[in-house]
């Protein structure tokens, strides 16, 4: 059972490094960005990993001088006992910082809904 949960690791982990970089941090409208991730979870500090989609749904200017953005994920973290599947939504707020270039700040809230 672990053997298969270290392959799926691996494979996350080797399209975090093959996927194609971007040299701009810019937050910005008409793109969907899709992307991995990988973090801790909450439940015996397994590791958790999954994917994200997020758009701009507000230019700047509309909501303030940055953009409100709605996000969707889907995490999976094994465990001894089974499995846990977290999924829910984000309302994100990325805010303009100096030239956009280097820098993405955003914050937001969310609701999210586990499946054991």
């Amino acid at each position: 059972m672990y053997k298969k949960y270290l392959i799926l690791s691996v494979l996350f982990l080797a399209a975090l490094f093959i996927s194609p970089r971007s040299s701009s941090a810019q937050f910005t409208n008409g793109h969907l960005y899709i992307g991995p991730q990988i973090g801790l979870s909450n439940y015996g500090g397994n590791v958790a990993i999954g994917g994200n989609i997020e758009g701009a749904i507000t230019s700047p200017g509309s909501a303030g001088p940055g953009r409100i953005a709605l996000d969707g994920f889907i995490d999976f973290t094994p465990y001894a006992g089974g499995s846990i599947i977290y999924f829910g939504g984000l309302a994100n707020y990325h805010y303009s910082v100096g030239d956009g270039n280097k820098v993405d700040l955003f914050g937001g809230l969310g609701l999210d809904f586990i499946a054991f």
